[in-house]
């Protein structure tokens, strides 16, 4: 495909005006997020899925059961973009799980995890390694692929976070042989 110069301008023109009030990342994360905040469709008053959080403060930790179970991504899309603060991809490529984690008796959400290949270099993953995982081999990359996935959304519900520690709840849940063995069934 051949683009003639008028398309490049108009492309260039979209980009310069989308970035035009933009001077820090923060602001386009910002920008970012307010837009996927807008494209969420409206909903009857009282029925919408911020109805779904938790919110029964009252409860006691000791009273909560907790149920982790796969949800479909359009679902999970919309739980993250009103609970997290940071922009969200969803078209990930390779091994993806979407788990919502529950609370049994009262049937809220409690929190999100997305599992999924490890596509990207971590120096905390490089560190316990050992070494530097060499990308540039398919076999060293092909062995690891099929044997690692990561945690890339660990995201408690507010202020079930905050009140009841969730993000460490849902960390230890992302290490638990019940998700090993969910992701086993899978791939």
């Amino acid at each position: 495909m051949m683009l003639e110069l008028n398309d490049a301008h108009y492309a260039a023109g979209v980009y310069n005006d989308f970035f035009s009030d933009i001077n820090r990342i923060d602001e386009y994360m910002r920008k970012i997020k307010m837009e996927g905040i807008q494209s969420l469709p409206s909903s009857l008053p009282g029925l919408g899925p911020e109805f779904d959080l938790f919110d029964s403060f009252d409860m006691h930790p000791n009273d909560m059961e907790f149920d982790v179970v796969i949800i479909d991504s359009k679902r999970f899309a919309t739980y993250l973009e009103i609970t997290s603060s940071h922009v969200n991809e969803m078209s990930i490529p390779g091994k993806s799980i979407l788990l919502g984690v529950f609370e049994r008796n009262t049937k809220k959400l409690i929190g999100m995890i997305r599992l999924g290949s490890p596509t990207i270099n971590s120096k905390p993953r490089n560190q316990f390694l050992g070494q530097v995982l060499d990308t540039h081999s398919k076999e060293v990359m092909s062995r690891f692929n099929s044997s690692a996935i990561m945690g890339f959304v660990i995201v408690p519900t507010q202020p079930f976070g905050f009140n009841y520690l969730g993000g460490k709840l849902l960390a230890s849940i992302c290490c638990s042989h019940y998700v090993r063995e969910m992701i086993n069934e899978k791939y």
